[in-house]
């Protein structure tokens, strides 16, 4: 029988060490600033959260516009305040907001009972305060 060449007896890493590795590289990488921007942008479409009782915000299609609301219930604070789907909110208690990610951070490290938005409606700003609790 033939000897094998030199290349074809090196052992490959065993499969299950990959699926390891995999994930975790993946893991690290996006636990970086750049990491998370890069999911956001890979993300940002069809990805809306309920940040806030009464209405849902997602990535703006223009970097520049902030987070563009894309539904508000019709009995809620929110609503009552005057906010409309694509409204722009560009800040929380004037913190700019521009990744989805900023806003669940945000929200989860201040744990105020209310919360200043900064709205753009067209290119007219409003602030508007809203209850984190209820609707």
């Amino acid at each position: 029988m033939a000897a094998l060449p030199e290349d074809s007896q090196r052992a490959s890493p065993p499969s299950w060490l990959i699926l390891l590795l995999v994930p975790m590289a993946a893991m690290v990488a996006l636990d970086t600033r750049e990491g998370r921007a890069l999911l956001d942008r890979l993300t940002a479409h069809g990805e809306a959260i309920t940040a806030l009782p009464g209405l849902t915000l997602d990535t703006a299609p223009h970097a520049a516009a902030g987070l563009v609301v894309t539904s508000v219930r019709s009995d809620s604070q929110a609503a009552r305040g005057g906010i409309v789907v694509g409204d722009a909110v560009v800040a929380i208690d004037r913190t700019p907001m521009v990744t989805l990610d900023q806003v669940r951070r945000y929200l989860q490290r201040d744990k105020a009972g209310s919360v200043a938005l900064r709205v753009l409606q067209g290119d007219r700003p409003r602030d508007i305060r809203l209850g984190r609790e209820g609707g």
